[in-house]
């Protein structure tokens, strides 16, 4: 079975913001980096997050990640940025959906 583990120290908003603006720079989309960095933050972090990446980048990260991505990805990175309360249930099931555990 898939797990998330929390990494050693987490990165800033500020940090966790540039990476995310890196990630969906240009033409191709770094999903991993999306996932790294959102998969690994509970509800409160990522709030700060959107909120610091609006103030870097003058855009709401929602609408950005809307916009680069599609799909089944797309849907959830929107998801478990926007509907919080249930973010740390689903993060888990994705990483395991991702590595073929059923």
């Amino acid at each position: 079975m898939a797990t998330l583990t929390l990494p050693g120290v987490v990165t800033s908003p500020t940090q966790d913001s540039e990476g995310l603006r890196q990630a969906v720079k240009g033409n191709r989309t770094n999903k991993e980096a999306i996932i790294w960095i959102l998969g690994h933050r509970n509800a409160g972090q990522k709030r700060k997050i959107r909120d610091t990446y609006q103030q870097l980048y003058d855009e709401s990260l929602i609408d950005r990640l809307h916009s680069k991505l599609s799909g089944d990805f797309g849907m959830l990175a929107v998801f478990v940025n926007t509907c919080v309360s249930v973010c740390n249930c689903i993060c888990p099931v994705y990483a395991a959906f991702q590595q073929g555990c059923t």
